[in-house]
């Protein structure tokens, strides 16, 4: 994945040792950034995570990968509101799953939107 790089011993005293990153490694590399690329948790820490790494990795795979964030945006504000429409607090009382629901659908509007200008910006 990784190979070190043999250099002349430092001059300052100080250790240096120098890393690059092999075939293998950057096969491994793009493994990851497809596998982390298209998970959607509620919190994007695995694409986000991909991300920081966006300018070493192909610019159409990574549009697909954001592409992948924006259906699945999609895909969950869809099933959010199905449920919803079918449900409704009852006056006086607070229906704290439905409260929750709302609040990840706004999560989710706000991801989408998130996803698809940043894809804009990159295409």
């Amino acid at each position: 994945m990784i190979e070190q790089i043999q250099q002349k011993p430092s001059t300052s005293g100080r250790e240096i040792r120098n890393f690059k990153v092999t075939d293998s490694g950057r096969a491994e590399f793009e493994k990851l950034m497809i596998k982390y690329g298209t998970k959607s948790e509620y919190v994007n820490l695995q694409f986000y995570g991909a991300l920081l790494f966006a300018d070493e990795f192909d610019k159409n795979k990574l549009l697909d990968l954001i592409q992948s964030q924006i259906d699945q945006a999609k895909t969950r504000i869809e099933l959010l509101d199905e449920y919803l429409a079918i449900t409704q607090e009852i006056p006086g009382t607070i229906n704290y799953f439905r409260r929750m629901n709302e609040n990840s659908r706004s999560h989710h509007l706000v991801n989408l939107e998130w996803f698809e200008k940043l894809k804009a910006e990159i295409e």
